[in-house]
């Protein structure tokens, strides 16, 4: 289509296009493609933010799904870890967290986002029983009455849909002087979900200089994928590194269907609504 500038307001949508989900080949009755995508200040949400990669969760019930790595901080008084991040969790019941403990002890904790997105609500799974039922190793984290204290940590997570882009901030000031292992995860219930996490340009910072950064464009980085924590099954998929999985669009087109995601009276310029309705109409009628 080009680009044409559209009023975003609450009467805009996004889609994800089906044939991402359910590709051409095997589906070819529900055949799809992305005719546009908002410019979005920051990036796309489950795309790329920096090059062409970068982690995705994926989705599988009764999984608990680490993304981790080692952080050496013997000389250090300070340091924290950054990370962009968009997700579409099952509320109140999928959790992203972000994990940590001192090296060669059992302190595990996990940590809040400096920036706010996320809460200690210990949602629905816990009054469901999943410590008891799928992972007792979150019982570190909240308690039978699920208050989100645990037997060495608190609760902070992350559930239902980001706010497009987030950027989140991790202290780790608290193990200056030691080793850290900090784990990114994703851990869900008993049944159902939603997309997952996706995560992009991590980067440690250790007394205000950057020590650590990776966008994946060459592989994991820093970063292992050790699977569940002792308790927990073993997961079916675990995070992969990709490129766009799902193509966030405002508009979308299968061979004689045009679904937008916004008014024609949204379009900035009625030359602009012009050549959209002229190529629009070319779609439909095969030309």
């Amino acid at each position: 289509m080009g680009q044409f500038w559209v009023q975003i307001n609450t009467g805009t949508a996004s889609f994800i296009v089906t044939s991402s989900i359910l590709p051409n080949t095997e589906f070819p009755q529900f055949a799809s493609e992305r005719l546009a995508a908002w410019d979005a200040a920051g990036g796309l949400p489950f795309e790329p933010v920096s090059g062409d990669w970068q982690m995705a969760s994926g989705h599988d019930d009764a999984a608990y799904k680490r993304l981790s790595t080692t952080i050496d901080l013997t000389g250090a008084s300070s340091a924290s870890l950054e990370f962009a991040t968009s997700y579409a969790i099952e509320t109140d019941w999928d959790y992203l967290i972000v994990e940590a403990h001192t090296v060669g002890a059992d302190d595990w904790t996990t940590l809040p986002d400096s920036n706010g997105n996320t809460t200690q609500d210990t949602g629905q799974s816990c009054l469901a029983g999943w410590v008891n039922l799928l992972h007792p190793f979150l019982a570190r984290y909240m308690d039978a009455a699920c208050n989100p204290t645990g037997t060495t940590g608190a609760w902070h997570a992350a559930t239902g849909a980001s706010s497009g882009i987030e950027n989140w901030s991790i202290d780790l000031t608290a193990w200056a002087g030691a080793e850290v292992e900090v784990s990114i995860s994703y851990v869900t219930d008993f049944a159902a979900g939603d997309l997952g996490v996706f995560l992009d340009d991590v980067a440690v910072t250790i007394d205000g200089s950057p020590a650590v950064a990776t966008s994946f464009e060459d592989g994991l980085g820093p970063f292992t994928i050790p699977g569940p924590p002792p308790g927990s099954a073993p997961n079916n998929s675990d995070w992969m590194r990709v490129g766009i999985l799902f193509g966030v669009s405002s508009m979308i087109a299968t061979e004689d269907t045009l679904l937008f995601g916004f008014g024609f009276e949204g379009i900035s310029t009625a030359d602009e609504r012009n050549e959209v309705m002229a190529r629009s109409l070319e779609h439909l009628l095969g030309e």
